[in-house]
């Protein structure tokens, strides 16, 4: 008897993890994916993928490339705040965690992250990115 609620219990215990460990918000499901912004002089991308990210830019001299983890620190309808940690590359920084604050706008299917407008793109931010969106140099 004490083995079979043993059993139950472990089995609960699982399926709770499981289920809690799935969860994401709203703003992490829009989030994911390849969002770029750019134009004929430089171009920059975020790229959210279950917990990893990546970014892209060629909006300085010499390409800055930054990859890493990403874990959810707080999300509401119209924003997500994430902190980035097990960084390579990208600007070097004191903290071995940085957090960033993304504000989502559902009706441009657009991000605001770090002082740009980033848009949902499927392939490489000049091929994909609409013209009329990209701002002017």
């Amino acid at each position: 008897m004490k083995s079979t609620c043993t059993i139950c219990l472990l089995a609960l215990i699982c399926i709770l993890s499981i289920s809690l460990s799935a969860c994401t918000s709203e703003a992490e499901e829009y989030i994911q994916g390849k969002w770029g912004i750019g134009n004929a002089h430089y171009w920059s991308e975020w790229y959210f993928d279950e917990g990893f990210y990546w970014f892209e830019t060629a909006d300085t001299p010499d390409p800055l490339f930054e990859r890493g983890r990403y874990s959810v620190v707080e999300s509401g309808d119209d924003y997500i705040v994430l902190q980035l940690f097990d960084q390579e590359g990208g600007i070097p920084s004191i903290e071995d965690k940085v957090q960033i604050r993304i504000e989502i706008n559902r009706e441009d299917d657009s991000l605001h992250i770090r002082r740009g407008d980033f848009y949902r793109v499927s392939a490489s931010s000049l091929q994909a990115l609409a013209t009329t969106r990209a701002p002017e140099p």
